[in-house]
């Protein structure tokens, strides 16, 4: 399995994160992003989308979301395999950091 992610400032305020994963024709895959917020010291959840693959070797996600100024946010990406409702491996990242 590959899996990437991805945070990025765009126009108007708003941050967009990406996560993707391919594997194998044949197997599930599920990938989940989670987006987190630097506060007190510690990485903190704020939201999270998951996206499901059935037989298919490529499954992905694109998410728009707000940042405020002066706010620190990162993007946890995690990729789930199974094959016949039998967990395979799961694989998580963490993108680099975006500033407000």
């Amino acid at each position: 399995m590959s899996i990437y992610g991805n945070i990025e400032k765009v126009s108007g305020g708003r941050v967009l994160l990406t996560g993707t994963a391919t594997v194998t024709p044949g197997y599930t895959l599920t990938v989940t992003i989670e987006l987190q917020r630097m506060q007190a010291g510690s990485w903190r959840y704020v939201d999270s989308w998951t996206a499901k693959q059935q037989s298919q070797f490529f499954c992905g996600l694109e998410v728009y979301h707000s940042i405020s100024a002066g706010e620190i946010l990162r993007n946890k990406v995690t990729a789930t395999v199974h094959y016949n409702g039998t967990f395979i491996e799961q694989v998580t990242i963490f993108t680099g950091h975006v500033t407000g």
